[in-house]
């Protein structure tokens, strides 16, 4: 019983100083989004080669979506959709395949961003990611855990520059949907 009235206080005394500090740290924008490219790589965990082109796989055109909402001026919430192809040139799993198959991903990570604890500019913000993902190679299904980081470059109040590493490690090892990185390059606006 003493626990529980001990979590009650904790947790009420949280809450009251978040709403003393939510007025300080509530960003003006909530919602952003973000329009871009990505390449993904699919040998490089297995190569340790995390962030060689050798193998990346990339298609011509806009290939990763995002929409976030900030909760305050550290943590936001980001879902994301990113298309590319596992390309039959490339390697995959330390293997080649017969033929391309389209690759498709949807994404919810949390964000941390935690520059300020580094140097405090307004022109650059770094965060951390953390999240699900599920990801498809033509009608293959299968699931990660997603981790990562993002550096905003803040080229005005209104337009930032995102790039973006997420290792996603797939709950199932079946070929070629496995763990595999995935860069992004994307414009990050403010909508709200």
């Amino acid at each position: 019983m003493k626990k529980t009235i001990l979590l009650v206080l904790l947790t009420l005394g949280t809450f009251s100083f978040a709403q003393e500090q939510e007025q300080e740290q509530t960003p003006s924008k909530k919602w952003f989004l973000g329009v871009g490219f990505n390449l993904m790589n699919n040998n490089a965990l297995d190569e340790n080669e995390f962030f060689s082109l050798k193998d990346a796989n990339v298609i011509p055109m806009i290939s990763a979506f995002t929409v976030q909402r900030k909760w305050d001026n550290n943590f936001s919430v980001a879902g994301q959709f990113f298309l590319n192809q596992y390309n039959a040139k490339n390697m995959h799993d330390g293997k080649t395949i017969a033929k391309s198959l389209t690759y498709t991903s949807a994404n919810l990570n949390a964000m941390y961003t935690f520059d300020q604890h580094l140097v405090d500019v307004k022109w650059f913000d770094a965060t951390v990611i953390g999240g699900l993902g599920a990801f498809w190679a033509d009608k293959t299904s299968n699931y990660s855990f997603n981790t990562g980081l993002a550096f905003d470059f803040w080229v005005s109040k209104d337009v930032a520059l995102r790039l973006e590493t997420q290792g996603k490690f797939a709950f199932d090892e079946k070929s070629p949907s496995t763990n595999h990185i995935v860069h992004s390059f994307s414009v990050i606006l403010p909508i709200k």
